[in-house]
């Protein structure tokens, strides 16, 4: 992985559409007729540079891939987010979830968030600056909770352990949830059948 070849792509990646567009003219990938669009192509490009040529075929490695590229591209969650570290029970014992709430308010939502990752990568701590973000930019509570991971939980086993109930009368120091104004959300989940919910 050369330094200069990933300035490059990140420095593609910041361009307008319409350069990206013009710079890769005609190259875009295309599956079934439809073209991806001109910023995903620059991101895909820019994961493939960092990962360099070699298939990854181990999960381990895949992982370590994926915590290295958010310590290095990812900007750090905004400030006036509190976080606090929680335990909840689900459908397989207890799991431990992160709680975000935007400094000295008590918002009335709650987004119960599952990371992305394909259900195989990923965790509560390389979403954590995302999860910050959607707090402070919707004003809402976001739990963003620690599933487990195939091939340690297969499928199709693995969406049922995203069930987490979270208590009537709160989930510790987070304060109470009301299944009302609570929703559920996260990347990557829409083919895995994601069966979380937020219960109250």
């Amino acid at each position: 992985m050369s330094r200069l070849n990933v300035l490059g792509g990140l420095v593609r990646l910041m361009m307008p559409a319409g350069v990206i567009s013009a710079l890769y003219a005609g190259r875009l990938t295309e599956v079934e007729g439809r073209r991806i669009d001109p910023k995903a192509q620059a991101l895909l490009d820019l994961v493939a540079t960092v990962r360099g040529p070699e298939p990854v075929y181990d999960v381990a490695t895949s992982r370590a891939q994926l915590a290295g590229f958010v310590e290095r591209f990812d900007q750090p969650g905004p400030e006036g987010v509190r976080r606090t570290e929680e335990e909840l029970p689900g459908a397989e014992g207890v799991r431990a979830a992160r709680v975000y709430n935007p400094e000295g308010a008590k918002p009335a939502r709650t987004l119960l968030y599952f990371h992305g990752g394909g259900w195989i990568q990923g965790s509560i701590d390389t979403h954590d600056a995302l999860c910050a973000k959607l707090c402070a930019g919707a004003g809402i509570r976001v739990i963003s909770y620690d599933y487990r991971l195939a091939p340690e939980a297969p499928f199709p086993r693995r969406a049922g352990r995203c069930a987490c109930r979270l208590p009537r009368t709160g989930i510790g120091r987070a304060g109470p949830v009301r299944r009302s104004r609570a929703a559920g959300g996260g990347w990557g989940q829409r083919g895995g059948e994601p069966r979380g919910r937020a219960d109250a």
